[in-house]
């Protein structure tokens, strides 16, 4: 590119730091993704970063998304970007039809126990009969959540993280899913020598196992990152679907978007509850955007799609401004953004963590209480940023490391920066050990 003997540049958030003299246009894909943001190391999000660099380049940008975050919707009734919109689904094709199930009316079946309703499995049976495909989505790898003792009620957890240890059936091992850790499932308890060990929840190996059992004359596809390493497994797997060798798919949110499957006549969204109740106030905002994307996989050509969501909620706000037809998720962003107007939450305020952490726990809260006696007695806090009260993460422990946070909020980006700079000038006076981290997120899209 620096050269010029190439034109175009495909690539990831590192890709927009590649020197391009003649640079003419940046194009964002899914913008709303929240895989544009670096949170750890080298802390930025790419989308901002683009937009900085098509400024200093005078080239135009062009952030697309069939549903837009909320910051890019806010800077277009800021009239900071123009909206373009497509009115008209690829190909022409029509919108899918909705179907919310309410389990509570479910029978308890095995199939419900591993997450397919009777209602969502007797449709499966219907379009793959038909010679028509089936994607299934399920935002949770593994076999199943966590054991758990009877005996005891012992749960089995990481030890190097707080948080229960996953299910793997397939190779026999317990997984954690944030540092990697594995091992052998366990016959007995740990903690009471107990043998009869319960399995708690389902995840996609679960729901393909019983789906295989069930329809054993039907080929079916799971992908996840448990089953796809590297692109070119991902590759083979999408082609066998493609080509109709496998009539079922089922999947994480590797599945969700960006991919064209015209013989899918049926989606069904196997448990949407727990991505809906959530401490994070963005988590509406991401399960609308995640809906819409999945649902978006349905009848694409020339047959009717239809959408089955599972729920034990069918009452819930969300859901029924999702498949009504006289809403779109335009509306829904336009209706969440006017509620983060009322609660003064981004994009109207800006935010900010100040995070700490060690192998030592009395070091990380230690230092993270000095920062915070430091910031709440500041004059400019006082006054223009507001300074939340210090807590541990939800994951307190994390790859044996221990993290605490605090939350800043204000409604000036200049003052929270001046605040930013002062926490950093007061950990260059404490010196913390070299085992203890300190780290500042702006504009952080998770709740830690």
């Amino acid at each position: 590119m620096k050269t010029g003997k190439a034109a175009i540049l495909i690539g990831t958030r590192t890709a927009l730091f590649t020197p391009i003299p003649n640079l003419g246009l940046i194009v964002i894909d899914e913008e709303h993704d929240l895989s544009f943001k670096q949170t750890d190391g080298f802390r930025y999000h790419a989308r901002a970063l683009a937009i900085l660099r098509a400024k200093e380049n005078q080239c135009p940008i062009i952030l697309g998304s069939a549903t837009p975050s909320l910051e890019s919707y806010y800077c277009v009734e800021q009239s900071k970007y123009t909206q373009l919109n497509l009115t008209q689904r690829a190909g022409n094709a029509d919108l899918p039809c909705f179907n919310v199930i309410d389990l509570r009316d479910e029978k308890m079946t095995e199939g419900l126990n591993t997450g397919i309703g009777e209602t969502l499995e007797n449709r499966i049976g219907e379009e793959t009969a038909k010679g028509n495909q089936v994607l299934l989505f399920l935002n949770r790898r593994g076999y199943s959540h966590h054991l758990v003792c009877h005996s005891c009620g012992k749960i089995i957890n990481c030890p190097n993280c707080d948080i229960p240890l996953t299910v793997h059936k397939n190779d026999n091992r317990l997984r954690c899913h944030i540092c990697e850790y594995s091992t052998v499932i366990p016959k007995q308890c740990p903690c009471c020598s107990g043998t009869d060990l319960l399995e708690s929840g389902f995840g996609t190996e679960q729901v393909e196992e019983f789906l295989k059992a069930r329809y054993p004359d039907l080929e079916i596809e799971r992908i996840d990152r448990d089953t796809v390493s590297n692109k070119k497994a991902l590759e083979v797997r999408l082609e066998k679907f493609k080509k109709g060798i496998a009539k079922i798919i089922i999947g994480t949110q590797m599945i969700a978007k960006g991919h064209d499957f015209p013989n899918v006549t049926l989606v069904g969204i196997i448990d949407i509850d727990s991505n809906i109740y959530s401490d994070d106030f963005r988590s509406t905002e991401y399960v609308a955007q995640l809906l819409t994307q999945v649902s978006g996989r349905a009848g694409r050509a020339s047959k009717k799609g239809v959408v089955i969501i599972q729920t034990h909620h069918p009452e819930e706000q969300l859901i029924n401004q999702i498949i009504s037809l006289e809403s779109s998720y335009s509306q829904i962003a336009h209706n969440l953004l006017a509620l983060r107007k009322q609660i003064g939450l981004p994009p109207y305020t800006s935010q900010a963590y100040v995070l700490v952490n060690s192998t030592n726990r009395e070091k990380a809260h230690s230092l993270i209480l000095s920062i915070y006696d430091q910031l709440a007695n500041c004059e400019l806090a006082q006054k223009a940023v507001t300074v939340f009260p210090i807590m541990s993460d939800k994951i307190e422990k994390r790859q044996n490391r221990y993290h605490f946070h605090i939350l800043l909020s204000s409604d000036s980006k200049q003052k929270l920066s001046k605040i930013l700079d002062f926490a950093s000038s007061v950990v260059a006076t404490l010196k913390p050990s070299n085992d203890v981290r300190f780290a500042i997120e702006v504009d952080p899209l998770i709740m830690y």
